[in-house]
């Protein structure tokens, strides 16, 4: 886990919030109760401290940036204890199966607007200031969307690897056990 892991967490967590806000403009239900935001803020805000605290204490991080830079075990606490807030107050959001899913759909749309776009740009006419326009706002959607989808699937193995963990912390251990068995069975044959 790396400072990547907590940037694209952020980038899905912001859009959701922005898309609450609109959402809440338009009278329409809320998917997180305003109580469960609330909570989840102070979370982040934790969160957010403790990575900047450890980020500040390392020279590593200075030298290599702190983007790539791995989290120290205060830090990953941190951000089990937020993804797990996270999935716990909007499944729906945030479980695997829904980031997979928004994922698979964001990935839909790079391809809708790259194609759209490619549409555009062979049809229109060159003088054409109109088509023109509406090419580059294609492709210019069709990148955030790819910016968008690259944070989602981020944040969709951050939180897969993280329920792994949790739900079978003697995964590891049965594995390792497995393979040694394995690799006994073939050094007497």
């Amino acid at each position: 886990m790396n400072g990547r892991d907590i940037r694209a967490l952020g980038w899905v967590v912001t859009i959701d919030v922005w898309g609450q806000i609109v959402r809440a403009s338009l009278g329409r239900p809320a998917r997180i109760a305003r109580g469960d935001l609330l909570a989840l803020r102070q979370r982040w805000l934790v969160l957010r401290n403790i990575v900047r605290a450890d980020e500040e204490r390392s020279l590593n991080t200075w030298l290599g940036g702190p983007i790539a830079t791995a989290l120290s075990p205060k830090s990953e606490a941190a951000v089990e204890d937020f993804v797990e807030r996270l999935t716990v107050a909007c499944p729906a959001l945030y479980g695997e199966r829904a980031l997979r899913t928004r994922c698979l759909n964001q990935l839909t749309q790079v391809a809708a607007f790259g194609v759209l776009g490619t549409l555009l740009a062979s049809y229109a006419s060159a003088g054409s200031s109109t088509g023109g326009d509406a090419t580059l706002m294609a492709f210019a959607a069709a990148g955030l969307s790819l910016v968008t989808t690259l944070h989602l699937r981020r944040t969709y193995v951050l939180v897969k690897r993280l329920s792994l963990k949790q739900s079978s912390p003697d995964l590891l251990a049965l594995e390792k056990r497995r393979l040694h068995t394995l690799r006994d069975r073939t050094t007497r044959d």
